[in-house]
């Protein structure tokens, strides 16, 4: 099983299809935060695991200054191009285990996509840590979708046959325990649907942006790569097929 603090490591090569070709987060997402936890302009937002800026691209919109906290320097320097106007976004590198930020400096803590990687009892510590009394903590997750069409029911089959960690990683995404761990027992939750459309060339993207994805230098890379262009080509509609995806957002109150 691969330990969680290889994760950053496993990203090197595949920043730029993550940036260009993963899902973003949907508005109503934000308004979630903002209406229930009370996200806002004027809120200083630690952000752990913020790879490319994707979730932090949403955060700048809402007008927080956001502490963007990446230990890959590929995936780091996406976001670094990414928001090189923007003053209220910082680059930080550090890890979700040690951050290098002052204690006690974040208003709200958040992670998308991230906490599968994170060690979590040293997490947890720097969490609350870094976090002012009473700071917010939100998890976000985009939960794609395996059955209800056939083109997602063919992506999930092969995902299955020829990423041999798909498996093992797919249940440390969706392991509830560790919200559990990070945010209490009473976190509250919301889901949104996230339709993610892609031509071949996004698809292909996607699929390498994946940490299971087989590399160029594996076997399996060409055979993967040939199914998913087949897959494409079977199942696409005017030049585009659907990845859909539930956004889950978990949150709680700090202490």
């Amino acid at each position: 099983m691969t330990h969680p603090r290889q994760g950053p490591q496993r990203f090197t090569g595949r920043a730029g299809d993550y940036a260009r070709n993963r899902p973003g987060y949907p508005l109503e997402a934000v308004q979630w935060l903002i209406d229930e936890f009370g996200l806002s302009p004027d809120r200083s937002v630690a952000e752990l695991g913020s790879g490319t800026g994707i979730w932090t691209e949403r955060l700048l919109e809402v007008g927080c200054s956001v502490w963007a906290v990446e230990p890959n320097a590929e995936m780091r320097g996406e976001a670094e191009r990414r928001f090189a106007d923007r003053r209220r976004f910082t680059s930080v590198a550090g890890s979700a285990e040690a951050t290098t930020l002052p204690d006690r400096c974040a208003d709200f803590v958040c992670a998308a996509q991230a906490i599968h990687w994170f060690v979590i009892p040293a997490a947890i510590d720097e969490i609350r840590r870094i976090a002012k009394p009473g700071a917010p903590v939100a998890i976000l997750a985009n939960d794609r979708r395996s059955t209800g069409t056939p083109f997602l029911e063919d992506y999930e089959d092969l995902l299955e046959r020829r990423c041999a960690e798909y498996e093992t990683i797919r249940r440390r995404e969706r392991d509830r325990s560790r919200l559990r761990e990070i945010l209490g027992e009473d976190y509250r939750s919301q889901a949104f649907i996230n339709r993610h459309d892609l031509d071949a060339d996004g698809l292909l993207g996607l699929a390498r942006s994946a940490s299971y994805a087989p590399p160029p230098n594996h076997p399996e890379h060409a055979p993967f790569h040939a199914e998913l262009r087949a897959i494409f080509a079977e199942r696409q509609r005017e030049g585009r097929v659907t990845v859909e995806y539930f956004t889950w957002v978990f949150a709680a109150r700090g202490s």
